[in-house]
């Protein structure tokens, strides 16, 4: 593709010589990914100009972080100001306040996990956010699309983990998790923008050994504006094995649905009830997989990959300037992280660009300069 930055640094044109008003439905993603385009109702619109009122946002986001069970969690004060900086970020791009703030205490509680070992159990954090004191005066939000809860299934069991996990060291973590955010290997947060598609999260340079991937949910019919995640797909390219994970905690081993804890020469996978999370370890290709049945996944790698991986979530080689990738080589690099995503799209994915607007009347959302990679 051709993208050419003005030189106010505040537009990306992208020049194509067919499809609507001359791009390809592919390029119009991606010219889609930088407008700030929303097809829709003037209600939704309102409600976005809403849910970015930062005196508001500001005092969720307080009340969000003051659940008990995270006081250790934000004891150092960078790390609170820097998990302040993203829930407001997150708020504003949200539609259902409640389930946003909920998923700001998984992502909280996931990484605290990891940093200083200490588990929270997500029935608390739900508990905090349900009481009466905090639901009266939450706005009232606006619902587009119904969604379905799925509850989990057979999943009444120990957690299961095989006596191989225990020697596993993790050398790099990514999440995604939220609306459409990704956090890299390497530690870099970035809001994807990605359709109601599948894409890579993370596979080994050369598609060997592991592939993981993750289907996004749609807010409409389009298929623009993917809300969070929904399925994350783990694929064990060497031993050919291949392991979904749905909404509900729901699990697939070869296409079919199997109670937990469940293992194979190569692959266990169990449900941690303390943390209610879904595990998959596979200790032969040295990957783990943990994913909270809503929209959180947590994907780790041993140090054998380190340098060797690509996806969404970056290239895990200790360089947070370099995780904007493409799966080949190329003489030019995507310029922000948004039309990376738009390239690593799986080729059956398809939108109708016609109920989309033109990018082209909308402001630019965002310049090539706000979250790029040199080529």
């Amino acid at each position: 593709f051709n993208s050419d930055a003005s030189s106010d640094g505040e537009h990306n044109t992208l020049k194509h010589a067919y499809g609507k008003d001359g791009m390809s439905p592919h390029d119009f993603g991606k010219a889609w990914a930088l407008s700030g385009c929303y097809h829709e109702s003037v209600d939704r619109v309102k409600e976005r100009e809403r849910n970015c009122d930062e005196e508001l946002l500001t005092r969720l986001c307080s009340v969000t972080h003051a659940a008990p069970d995270l006081v250790d969690c934000l004891r150092d004060k960078e790390i609170g100001k820097r998990y302040q900086t993203e829930c407001l970020n997150n708020l504003c791009l949200c539609d259902d306040i409640d389930s946003c703030m909920y998923t700001e205490t998984l992502r909280i509680s996931n990484e605290c996990y990891d940093r200083i070992g200490k588990k929270i159990a997500n029935d608390n954090l739900r508990t905090y956010l349900d009481n009466g004191a905090i639901q009266s005066h939450l706005p009232r939000d606006h619902h587009e699309v119904p969604t379905e809860e799925m509850a989990p299934d057979n999943l009444e069991s120990n957690h299961g983990e095989p006596y191989s996990y225990r020697d596993f060291v993790a050398a790099g973590s990514c999440y995604a998790y939220g609306h459409n955010h990704i956090q890299t290997f390497d530690g870099v947060t970035y809001q994807t923008d990605a359709h109601g598609c599948s894409y890579p999260l993370a596979l080994r340079t050369g598609i060997q050994d592991f592939a993981i991937y993750g289907t996004f949910e749609a807010e409409q019919p389009s298929g623009e504006l993917a809300s969070h995640l929904v399925y994350v797909s783990f694929f064990d390219i060497k031993n050919k094995v291949r392991v979904q994970l749905g909404q509900g905690l729901e699990v697939n081993y070869e296409g079919r649905s199997v109670p937990l804890p469940y293992s194979r020469e190569f692959v266990s996978i169990w449900h941690n009830d303390a943390e209610n999370q879904i595990y998959i370890y596979d200790h032969d290709v040295g990957v783990e997989v943990r994913w909270d049945g809503e929209s959180v996944v947590r994907i780790r790698v041993d140090q054998r990959y380190h340098g060797k991986t690509k996806g969404l979530c970056g290239t895990f080689n200790s360089n947070d300037k370099d995780e904007i990738n493409l799966l080949k080589n190329t003489r030019l690099t995507p310029s922000t992280y948004q039309i990376m995503v738009q390239e690593w799209k799986l080729p059956s994915c398809g939108f109708n660009a016609d109920l989309y607007r033109d990018p082209a009347s909308c402001a630019v959302s965002r310049s090539p300069t706000s979250s790029s990679a040199s080529a």
